[in-house]
């Protein structure tokens, strides 16, 4: 009779099967105690897909900032004379430009959203939470509040910057006709 010299029983066997059934029950065995999910842990999830769901709209109006600032630097290009030679150079340099500032920013947005959202899942408060209070009590998310605090502000830089990129576009316009 062959023996066989993989036997069930055998510490590494054992070891395997007892990683197994943690990641088939879940995480509440890691600590050898059962750990009940709090409630607010949907909640925190929640505003972490927010979070993540604004970060994507701010890449999107960055992204439409680039592409109409190109555009701008486009017609102020032809408005100011230059050959059209150089247009070319002007027209890179601008995306070149513009898309690397624009993912400096959105890298910088993601962990900005992240973190208003720790913050207040650890407890820790920002300088504004004090004047505020009212107002997030009302949201029952102190930490949505902040998050869509910081949402407003960081959302207006580019979309102040698509304004002015407009305005300069449209006044370029009627000074060529």
């Amino acid at each position: 009779m062959p023996t066989n010299s993989f036997r069930m029983t055998s510490p590494l066997c054992l070891w395997i099967a007892a990683r197994l059934r943690l990641v088939i029950r879940g995480p509440q065995l890691l600590l050898g105690r059962k750990q009940t999910m709090s409630r607010t842990a949907p909640k925190g999830t929640l505003v972490y897909v927010l979070a993540y769901l604004l970060w994507l709209v701010n890449v999107v109006v960055c992204t439409v900032a680039v592409i109409e600032f190109r555009s701008t630097v486009n017609v102020l290009w032809v408005m100011i004379g230059h050959s059209r030679w150089t247009l070319g150079l002007a027209d890179q340099l601008s995306i070149l430009l513009g898309g690397l500032v624009a993912f400096v920013y959105v890298v910088f947005l993601e962990s900005y959203y992240r973190r208003s959202v720790t913050q207040w899942s650890q407890g820790i408060k920002t300088r504004h939470d004090v004047s505020q209070s009212n107002v997030s009590h009302r949201l029952n998310n102190p930490g949505l509040y902040v998050l869509l605090r910081r949402f407003a502000w960081t959302v207006a830089i580019p979309i102040g910057l698509l304004l002015v990129s407009l305005v300069l576009r449209e006044i370029a316009l009627r000074f060529l006709h």
